[in-house]
Parts: structure tokens; C-alpha cells; sequence
């Protein structure tokens, strides 16, 4: 992955979810020029909440070396709630065609295609098309699957499906880069029963990976749809998250 000098564009559902590729922006950011958008809050909660969670993230993002003019929020132009990205589809579409005459991204960074959970389904299908009539590179990450782990995990976190490694490649970064996951962890306070289950995964690849995987294209026939997360616990059925 050689990249210098690049417009780099991350689009995220959540705030919170850079935890799956902070060790690459870390590396990254201080030889490119990189820009956050964040596509939904929990928009039912209450604003004080709203407010600290956003807080945390661009304390997250600042830590990796992001700055606050460069992270934008889909929610102050327009309403997209936590799971409800399936929803949202075109408008989001249509804000990211509007950055993108903006500020001409060369690549763009999301998470995986994984039927781990609906909104970062959603997300990779849409930049999935849009990179492509765009001709922009994408690079995909996982996140989270429901690719069972140690046996008596029925998840996944940070590697992708087995049906799926024969797609991915590895970027080496350095021993112990995952300690910048880890500080994205510990910092989203408001979300700590989120965070709490995956700190061990984390840790685990603090103490063994000095690389993250990626992938430059998504296979919706490479996901077992009836076990995956995305239907089995978020009950979104596979044909909604589809872009059309």
C-alpha cells in the first residue's frame, strides 16, 4: 500500500469505529491529507449524550493526528440514525458525490463488507458503487464478523472472514501499533459496554500483529448471511442493505 502525498477520504458509520484502522491513520496522516465523515449518531438519545460522544470522537481523531476542521458529521446536514444507513442510502450518496467535487479524493477508506453489522454493510456496498463511477481507489477493513474465535467467542474482531482471507492482503506497520486502537477504546467513555468486549481482541493483536489487513474489492457471495451478524443479531435481512 503505497501511499504518499494522497487525498485520503475515511467514511465511518459510528463514531467509534476508527478503532479498526487508527494504526494505518496513525501511520498515514503526517505524509497525506485526510478528511472523517461520520454517516450516523444515535439520534434518539439524549443531546447531552450526543454531544460527549462527539467529544470523544474528535479527542480520537486529534490523538491520530487528525485535525477538527477535517472531520465531518452527516448529522449537521441531515438526519441518518444509528442502523438506519440501509435507509439513507441515496442522501448519502449524494453528500459524498458533493465532498468528493469538493476536495477530488484519490482513495477512500471504510469497512468491510462482513455481515457484521448493517449500517457497515450498507456503508461499503454504497462506496463500493460510488468509488467505482468515481474511479477512486477504496481499501475495505475489518471491523467485526461473526467468525468464531478461541472457540468460545462467537465473533471476530479486526480480521476477516475465513471464506473471505483468500481476498484480503496484509500492511505491515510496526510491533505494538494496535496500542492507538486501544487509546480509541479507552477514550469513547460513553461507550464502554461496547468497547469492553472488544479490548481483549485488541490487546491480543497489540501482543501478536504488527499489520492490518485490508482488501481492495467486497464479494456479498462470500458471507454465510444466515449466520452472520448482520441478520442473526441486528435482524436486517442481506437484500436491504443492498445499493440499488
Amino acid at each position: 500500500m503505497n501511499i504518499f502525498s494522497k487525498k485520503i477520504c475515511v467514511i465511518l458509520p459510528h463514531l467509534d469505529d476508527e478503532f479498526a484502522i487508527a494504526p494505518l491513520i496513525k501511520k498515514l496522516v503526517k505524509f497525506n491529507d485526510f478528511k472523517v465523515i461520520f454517516c450516523t449518531e444515535r439520534r434518539q438519545t439524549p443531546l447531552i449524550n450526543q454531544n460527549r460522544r462527539r467529544k470523544e470522537s474528535e479527542s480520537s481523531l486529534n490523538y491520530l493526528g487528525i485535525k477538527y476542521k477535517d472531520i465531518f458529521y452527516l448529522n449537521d446536514h441531515f438526519l441518518v440514525d444509528d442502523m438506519t444507513i440501509h435507509l439513507s442510502k441515496a442522501i448519502i450518496y449524494d453528500y459524498l458525490s458533493k465532498m468528493n467535487n469538493f476536495f477530488k479524493f484519490d482513495i477512500i477508506f471504510t469497512l468491510n463488507l462482513e455481515g457484521g453489522h448493517p449500517d457497515h454493510d450498507s456503508l461499503s456496498l454504497l462506496v463500493n458503487k460510488f468509488s467505482e463511477k468515481e474511479k477512486i481507489k477504496a481499501y475495505y477493513f475489518p471491523a467485526y464478523n461473526s467468525r468464531r474465535n478461541l472457540i468460545i467467542f462467537p465473533f471476530s474482531i479486526l480480521r476477516p472472514l475465513q471464506s473471505q482471507e483468500y481476498f484480503f492482503q496484509k500492511e505491515i506497520i510496526k510491533p505494538f501499533c494496535w496500542m492507538d486502537s486501544i487509546f480509541v477504546a479507552f477514550n469513547y467513555v460513553s461507550e464502554w459496554k461496547a468497547m469492553i468486549k472488544i479490548i481483549p481482541f485488541i490487546i491480543l493483536k497489540i501482543l501478536t500483529s504488527n499489520f492490518i489487513f485490508f482488501t481492495e474489492k467486497i464479494e456479498f457471495e462470500s458471507i454465510n448471511w444466515d449466520k452472520s451478524l448482520t441478520c442473526s443479531r441486528y435482524k436486517v435481512a442481506p437484500d436491504l442493505i443492498l445499493f440499488k
